[in-house]
């Protein structure tokens, strides 16, 4: 699916801000297999939380001193924080200093890798293993992920982490812990998730028109035939897709056309996770949101 300005400014990201980053979305989410609505809701949602809505792409390091006692128990005394607050250079050194790939505190390499991207990457293995994926040397400089890689970084670490198998089976808590390695944030995760799934069942009206009905499972399998098989599988339809009931094909079975990423095609759906919405409703992007129910 092509993402649009609007899809971004309806999770929540400023009309600039979608329009930076939209031809590298387009380009690298297909391209990497981030490809179905599902998978695309959970990237959005993740990575618009993790950038500040698409507004941070830099990790600030600029704390106070009470703060790094708050964020960094574990690197700062009292004596020690009160010596480092407000000293950015100095506290990356010190918090990422002697792990992740780096040399120690006083090799700056602490600083000079730390979080850049939408998916904020770390550390000089992590930068080494990023320029060997992208094929250019950002460890020579680093500061090329957060200028020009942001959306590849990314895709390189969602795939890094093999993190599509949680987004297919609508895990948000286990494709949290892949970013963040815990649970931080996951309220506001969750309703961003909420936002990119709306926002991507909304089409233009050239896509809905003639639409009679919306899914309304968290995901449902568009299949090439009336039997649940992975070999059959065309895509999986995230919550609300617009379809156009064309035929019932006995057993449950309905036969759809829809918009698949930006293209006509049809397929065989369970007739039990469509619900009929009013095609001009549809247009409207007035469409109810169906409450989730189990896939089949």
């Amino acid at each position: 699916m092509r993402l649009t300005q609007r899809h971004l400014t309806d999770i929540g990201a400023t009309a600039a801000r979608a329009d930076r980053y939209l031809p590298d979305l387009n380009a690298l989410l297909p391209a990497h297999q981030i490809d179905t609505p599902l998978r695309v809701a959970h990237f959005l949602a993740q990575v618009l939380h993790e950038s500040g809505l698409l507004g941070v792409v830099e990790e600030n390091l600029n704390y106070s001193a009470a703060r790094l006692r708050q964020i960094f128990p574990k690197y700062f005394t009292a004596a020690q924080a009160a010596q480092y607050g407000g000293k950015r250079e100095a506290i990356g050194n010190r918090v990422y200093g002697g792990r992740l790939g780096n040399g120690g505190e006083s090799s700056g390499d602490g600083y000079r890798y730390r979080g850049r991207g939408l998916i904020q990457l770390t550390g000089k293995s992590n930068y080494r293993r990023f320029a060997d994926w992208l094929k250019t040397d950002v460890v020579a400089a680093p500061d090329l992920v957060a200028q020009r890689y942001a959306v590849h970084g990314a895709v390189f670490y969602w795939n890094l982490r093999g993190i599509n198998d949680p987004a297919d089976a609508d895990d948000v808590r286990a494709v949290t812990r892949a970013i963040n390695g815990g649970t931080i944030g996951l309220d506001e995760r969750i309703r961003l998730l909420d936002r990119a799934k709306r926002a991507l069942a909304y089409a233009a009206p050239a896509a809905t028109e003639g639409a009679t009905h919306v899914v309304t499972a968290t995901q449902l399998n568009l299949r090439s035939a009336t039997i649940v098989s992975p070999a059959n599988r065309i895509a999986t339809l995230a919550q609300g897709t617009p379809v156009t009931w064309l035929a019932d094909a006995g057993g449950g079975w309905v036969r759809v056309r829809l918009i698949l990423g930006g293209q006509v095609a049809e397929g065989f759906v369970s007739a039990q996770y469509l619900q009929a919405v009013a095609a001009r409703a549809l247009r409207a992007g007035l469409a109810p949101a169906p409450a989730p129910v189990p896939v089949p």
